[in-house]
């Protein structure tokens, strides 16, 4: 290259940088009136939710837009079942494991977070949200239930539904598959 191609390519680049950045700029201002018309609507939300009789939760899951805020361990455990639920019960380990992948809780508050998660499953397994079995290899495995399913939608907030992991999700997994009910009915005891 010439130093006349290596000029041209220099200004081309520094062009680039400001179209960026007028992009950037422009992106930047339509953020800034989303977040304020979302604001606008969430305080609506909190007004004609209460005066419908609307549950307190879902007022405040549809006025919470703070990408930030995480799930309590309940949910997160909800969650990650959901998102484990090809068809196969999982042990704790692996709802650990998908909480810390899908970043859908923060485990890091406690001190040991299997046994905390134990303790949730045990509370969902009482509630039937979670279904509790026993694995070819004697380890006790959780799946969550429709009845679990149900509990978590009802708090969707308008964040979940603009997330990636919703629009991932295919209309069939609005339950537990079919084919998890009749292998696993057939392939392990529930625990009593």
């Amino acid at each position: 290259m010439t130093r006349d191609s290596y000029k041209k390519a220099f200004r081309d680049l520094k062009a680039d940088i400001l179209r960026v950045l007028k992009e950037r700029e422009e992106s930047e201002q339509k953020l800034r009136a989303a977040d304020a018309e979302l604001r606008r609507l969430s305080e609506s939300v909190r007004a004609i939710g209460t005066l419908s009789g609307a549950e307190l939760e879902e007022i405040e899951a549809w006025s919470n837009f703070d990408p930030n805020t995480q799930p309590g361990l309940t949910d997160a455990v909800l969650w990650a079942l959901y998102f484990c639920k090809d068809g196969n019960p999982v042990i704790a380990k692996e709802i650990r494991d998908t909480i810390i992948t899908r970043k859908i809780g923060e485990l890091d508050k406690y001190k040991n977070p299997l046994a905390s998660i134990y303790t949730v499953l045990g509370r969902l397994v009482e509630n039937e949200d979670v279904g509790e079995f026993t694995r070819g290899d004697d380890k006790r495995a959780f799946a969550i239930t429709q009845k679990g399913i149900e509990r978590i939608s009802s708090r969707l907030s308008p964040t979940f539904f603009a997330s990636e992991d919703y629009r991932r999700m295919s209309e069939d997994e609005a339950g537990i598959p079919e084919r998890w009910r009749s292998r696993y009915k057939r392939q392990h005891q529930p625990r009593g």
